[in-house]
This record gives C-alpha cells, structure tokens and sequence, in this order.
C-alpha cells in the first residue's frame, strides 16, 4: 500500500479477498481472475523455492498479511514480516494463531517503513513482492527501500524484486471505468465489485490508480467505497541501474513465476539479484 493509505480505504478491508491465499476455498473459484492468474497464482512457490536453498533468516518487505511470509516460515525458515499497515499486520498475526506453535516462533510481523528501518538481524534472503515498490511514491522512495534492503542482508544474499511488466501499462490512461475483479464471500453474506479508472502517467512515471467497491450485501443492498492509489513505475533497465547502486549484481530475470525469461510482453518483471557489495551512498 501507499504510506498515506488510510486504515478505511477498502484496499485494506478487502485486501486478502482481492488477494486470496491458495488455502483459501476463494482461491480455488479464481483461476481464470486475471489478477489471480497474471500476478499471484505461483508467487508463493516461486519465493518458496528460493527460501528454501536460503542459508539463514529471510526478510519479507511489504509483507501485508504475510502472504509470503507464512509459507516461507512453514519450510523451517525463520521469517521477519515489515509493513507500514498496522490493519494489514494485525491481520498477519491474526493468521499466525491458527499455525502450529513452531511456525508462530519463526514467523515475526514488525511495523515499519520500506524506505527506512533497522532491525536487529541481517538476512540471506529478502523479498519483495506483488508489486510493492512500485508503490513508493518516487524514484528515491524506491532506491531507499533497495538500499536498505541491502543493508539488513549478508553478502552474498539474495533479494527478489516482483512487480509486473511497465510496458503492458497504458501510458495515456484509461478514462472509462473497468471492472477489475468481482468477489463472492457467501461466508460474510456480501459481494463485490471493484472498479478501476487510470489516470495519464507523468513525466516521473506515475500513475494514479481510483475507483471503488460496489459492495452487494445478502438482502441487495448497494454500498460504493472509493479508494485511490498511485504506481510509480519502474521499467527493465532502470531497474537494473537502482539494484546495481544499492550493492546487488542481477542473477536473473523472469517473466512469470514459472521461471520463463522475460520478454517485452511478459506479464511479469522479476529480477533476482545478489548482493556483491554496500550500497553507494
């Protein structure tokens, strides 16, 4: 989320059904979701399989409701969570009281910002997923998050960097509302819809994002909540150039989960870079 996200905005109280864990009955309903399918229907096994080589403690940045984070624990890892949203985290812990005891006592949920923290412990592996840095609000936002990333990680760790493809984005924006995504929590008596309106990129290459839920409840009554977000976006070689500054050498980038190489129409950019070196100043 945005650091400014208020704790009301819909992206928070539906967070977890917009994005449903694959144990979720949701998830299962949702393979043909294009934000399922295009963005989170492998993330949890492609950072697990790195997880799993990792030669020490892993560092999830923007952890939300520790989508990532609690499949890592599960593997034996010990997991440090980070994010800005206490709504976001009170829900992670919420989640870790149905894990067994030893996956509770690996997985630890902290509050923080991406750009700017210090924790007690480095790391053989962070992560940042589902496009996250995407959502600091300029190019030094996002360079601080690498830098000290970097920072909390040992040399020659490891960090993944998920967003999807800048390319397939519609610079010019999308004036005419489109549907996004439609949910059905029949456990919570209600339905919705989420709309989406793109406004045109700038020159600094962000993009604010608004629109709303319509929210459909058990007897047909129709609620509208707004929500706004803003992507700056960051394209293939500059990139490379903010990883490269921050003390990484890129191993690899893929366009999809599955491991496949990029492209300029891949739905996904994910680079995988090791850290050689101290950030730049």
């Amino acid at each position: 989320m945005n650091q400014d996200t208020p704790s009301t905005s819909p992206l928070l109280t539906y967070y977890d059904e917009d994005h449903p864990w694959p144990e979720d009955p949701l998830f299962a309903s949702l393979a043909a979701d294009p934000v399922v399918a295009n963005e989170i229907a492998g993330d949890i096994a492609f950072m697990c399989e790195f997880a799993r080589v990792a030669e020490g403690p892993v560092l999830d940045i923007c952890c939300g409701t520790g989508r990532l984070s609690v499949p890592m624990a599960r593997l034996g890892r010990s997991v440090t969570g980070l994010d800005i949203s206490q709504t976001l985290l009170a829900r992670f812990a919420e989640r870790l009281r149905s894990e067994p005891a030893d996956v509770r006592e690996r997985c630890r949920p902290v509050h923080g910002d991406a750009r700017d923290y210090a924790l007690d412990q480095t790391f053989a592996l962070a992560v940042i997923g589902f496009n996250s840095l995407y959502m600091m609000p300029d190019q030094e936002g996002q360079r601080r998050a690498l830098r000290t990333a970097s920072r909390h990680l040992e040399t020659g760790g490891r960090i993944i960097v998920d967003v999807f493809n800048p390319l397939l984005v519609p610079v010019q924006g999308v004036s005419t509302p489109t549907v996004v995504l439609s949910r059905q929590l029949p456990d919570r008596g209600i339905s919705y819809t989420r709309w989406l309106v793109r406004r045109p990129m700038t020159a600094s290459q962000s993009q604010l994002l608004e629109g709303w839920y319509d929210i459909v409840d058990a007897g047909g009554g129709l609620r509208r909540e707004p929500y706004a977000s803003t992507f700056r976006y960051i394209y293939k070689d500059e990139l490379a150039l903010l990883l490269e500054l921050s003390g990484f050498e890129v191993e690899n980038l893929f366009g999809s989960h599955s491991g496949a190489p990029w492209s300029p129409f891949a739905q996904k950019m994910i680079y995988v870079a090791r850290k050689v070196r101290e950030p730049l100043a």
